[in-house]
């Protein structure tokens, strides 16, 4: 990554240093589309800029700006340009994370300027967030009562401000924002301006930091351990105490109290002058866990800031420059929160470290687990990862001794695992078919009717969006699929439309067949839309809430209707991934599962671990109060190995099989997977990239015990009109196949309309 000859911004000479003063340089990577490092010169008179700082750069004509990567005693070409000046102060990127950065590049063979880039978000890079300043406003207490209101004789509407903002000052708000003011008062700026000038009040204009926590909260203290989570602790702070920092998972089972563990573990973090960094799965848990963190720690004047999608821009500018100013001793946040501005960082915790979307399916496609425990490693921190159901990979580490493996076999508060029911939707009987058409079985039914009934509260599952998942002719056969992706278009009754989930592209529902002319179409497969509407006919009294990313659409979605249902002001709460793991709500005593079969026949070596964890994971939000909780899993496939599993709660047997049948398929934990697609508009030259990228691997290959197949249509061959081929193969390292990689798929220049990704580790094979 070195400054190269052949760049035409590296031919002007003018480096502005004296001769007889010993020379400076940087190392800097443009914050542009070009992924190689260039050197300058230090000017005299300009400090030296720090590792991650960013700095204003010439690059041809133009000043751009770039970061700072090294200092290097010679540059690579003999004459330097000079550095402008320094941008900011502190540096934006700390000295760890560019070591992490340029390991993500080469393990995920992805351009290190783009991780770079990636690791300060767009609001406060490009400073779209800015800093919001308003006024504050302030009595001047030195005035006797008298005094202000004969300054302000003939002023009606000053001196009713002036009162109203005295009368504040009485609770104790002795000064307040102006935009409160206005709001509250029903005046005007110069009415305030007015006050000002007459010397009664102070109107000062100072920063003001966008909170996104606008609720008061009450304190809590630290709970009550039982044996086994006490027995946690104590094992974790002995492994600390000896300078053990390897990696540690805690497996335990839904409801063990695991959450409690990372606050106790985090208190001890922040008594001894570190911080904390704590990754969650989903937006829809960071509302419950904040929630908790903030009970627990806000009274004590620790500062927490969170990091995620739904931030406004301006909370986003704001709280990660809380975190870059040193006022957040604790973060919490989505997967993009692992490149978080920590200093002194103590512990990473990675919550429900099983979870699909720690990994990233756009480039750079890291996985947040695993950068977690590097950069844990890099700033000599502790990383501890929690779950239920551990992923394969992380079960085998910890079968190998990488991690230290630590168990909670019992929920607390002596409650129990709920009673998990199989429903075989093969023998559903007449009743039901006519009742609510094959939807929810008589059994779930019946259930339902018995918890509302009680002033209980259910949950019930479906992981598909929509009213029904395709539009189907009878007559023909003809299904109306996307015309850009090679997917059925799924069917929303809401709105009377059909739409592809994949592009969001939009379209009519069609009056008659285009094929045949038939006018009565087939709505086949079930989404949430279609429960919500069965839910409505079989409950009529009952209060539902569908909770999915259609229905989820305003920022404070997720947080209210999680709110709503803690109240107990929602009885039935329908949903799909997003209520599947880490909520917490007592009154739960019944969770249905509408069906979990597609998944289970997915081309995917991962498929049965993926059913496995969801059920195990959906099925413990029942029962975690004084009730127990019953499951209800409706299934055509009831005595596949997986599901009898996770009605046993058995997740070791579960884990001894998967691992014996990967390791017999040669299949991760025990190879690396490597998925490189290829993408283009024109299908035939797409194919033939392919095939050229594998036949140079196999070349590149020869004599390593890596075979490259033959490239394949991608299970979705036409996504976003771009016809896809894949190869798939498996290595025993990455770094064997990391240099070809680099030369024969990424430094190609494919042809116009051709682009190919490199996946490491995929999650996804579609």
């Amino acid at each position: 990554m070195g400054s190269k000859d052949q760049s035409p911004q590296q031919i002007s000479f003018d480096t502005l240093v004296p001769e007889g003063r010993s020379r400076r340089f940087v190392r800097v990577m443009p914050e542009i589309q070009y992924d190689e490092c260039f050197d300058y010169e230090i000017p005299e008179g300009l400090e030296s800029p720090l590792r991650g700082q960013r700095v204003h750069i010439p690059w041809g004509k133009k000043q751009i700006i770039g970061i700072v990567i090294d200092h290097p005693d010679q540059p690579e070409v003999e004459h330097c340009r000079a550095l402008l000046g320094i941008l900011d102060e502190p540096p934006q990127i700390l000295p760890e994370m560019i070591e992490l950065a340029e390991w993500m590049a080469e393990y995920y063979c992805a351009p290190f300027a783009q991780i770079l880039k990636g690791m300060v978000p767009e609001q406060v890079r490009e400073e779209k967030g800015r800093h919001l300043e308003q006024y504050k406003v302030e009595l001047v207490t030195e005035l006797e009562d008298q005094e202000v209101v004969e300054r302000l004789k003939g002023a009606k509407v000053q001196l009713r401000a002036w009162k109203a903002l005295k009368e504040m000052a009485s609770t104790g708000q002795e000064n307040t924002w102006l935009s409160v003011l206005l709001r509250e008062t029903r005046t005007s700026q110069s009415t305030w301006k007015g006050l000002a000038n007459k010397g009664v009040i102070r109107l000062d204009r100072v920063q003001k930091e966008r909170n996104p926590f606008k609720d008061q909260i009450s304190a809590e203290e630290p709970l009550q351990l039982n044996q086994e989570q006490a027995d946690v602790i104590s094992s974790i702070r002995e492994f600390w105490s000896k300078g053990d920092r390897k990696p540690i998972l805690i497996q335990g089972v839904t409801g063990s109290g695991k959450t409690e563990i990372y606050l106790q573990l985090l208190q001890g973090v922040l008594q001894e002058g570190e911080t904390g960094l704590v990754l969650v799965p989903e937006i829809a848990l960071t509302p419950q866990t904040i929630l908790r963190f903030r009970r627990r720690f806000e009274h004590l004047g620790v500062g927490i800031a969170v990091l995620h999608s739904r931030l406004s821009t301006g909370e986003r500018h704001d709280q990660w420059l809380q975190i870059r100013n040193g006022k957040a001793q604790i973060v919490i946040g989505a997967r993009s929160a692992l490149f978080a501005p920590i200093e002194k960082l103590g512990l990473i915790i990675v919550d429900e470290e099983h979870e699909q979307s720690y990994k990233q399916e756009e480039s750079p496609r890291y996985h947040a687990r695993d950068v977690a425990i590097l950069r844990a490693h890099l700033q000599q921190a502790a990383v501890v990862l929690g779950t239920a159901t551990p992923s394969l990979e992380s079960a085998y580490n910890a079968q190998t001794g990488k991690y230290h493996l630590l168990k909670l076999t019992q929920r607390v508060d002596q409650c129990q695992l709920p009673v998990i029911h199989l429903l075989d939707m093969k023998l559903k009987n007449k009743v039901m078919r006519q009742k609510n058409s094959q939807l929810i079985h008589p059994d779930l039914e019946s259930a339902i009717h018995q918890r509302l009934e009680k002033r209980e509260q259910v949950i019930l599952f479906l992981n598909r969006r929509g009213f029904s998942t395709s539009l189907q002719c009878p007559n023909c056969g003809y299904i109306s699929e996307c015309d850009h992706c090679s997917v059925p278009m799924t069917y929303h009754r809401k709105g009377n439309y059909l739409i592809c989930h994949l592009c969001d592209e939009k379209s009519d529902v069609p009056e008659s067949c285009p094929e045949c002319g038939f006018d009565q179409f087939k709505y086949q497969g079930t989404g949430t839309q279609k429960i919500e509407n069965t839910i409505a006919e079989l409950f009529p009294s009952a209060r539902w809430q569908r909770m999915d990313s259609d229905a989820m659409t305003r920022k404070d979605s997720f947080e209210t209707t999680l709110k709503a249902f803690g109240k107990g002001e929602i009885d039935i709460l329908i949903g799909t991934q997003m209520i599947a793991k880490g909520l917490h709500f007592p009154k739960v005593t019944c969770v249905g599962i509408i069906n979990v079969d597609n998944t289970l026949q997915m081309p995917d070596f991962r498929a049965s671990e993926r059913v496995f964890q969801q059920l195990v994971q959906v099925a413990g939000r029942a029962g975690r109060g004084d009730q127990r909780g019953e499951v209800y899993i409706q299934t055509r496939t009831a005595y596949h190995p997986t599901i009898q599993f996770a009605r046993h709660h058995d997740v070791d047997g579960f884990l001894e099989q998967e691992i014996e049948f990967r390791k017999a398929m040669d299949f991760p934990p025990f190879q690396r997977a490597v998925m490189i697609t290829f993408r283009g508009r024109e299908e035939e030259k797409t194919q033939y990239c392919a095939q050229l990228a594998a036949r140079k691997l196999r070349e590149a290959l020869e004599g390593s015990p890596i075979e490259i197949p033959e490239p394949t249509p991608a299970p979705i061959s036409k996504l976003r009109d771009h016809f896809r081929f894949q190869i798939f193969f498996m290595t025993p390292s990455i770094k064997l196949v990391t240099p070809s990689l680099e030369k024969e798929i990424r430094e190609v220049k494919w042809p116009d309309g051709v682009v190919a990704v490199v996946d490491v580790d995929p999650f996804s094979l579609l």
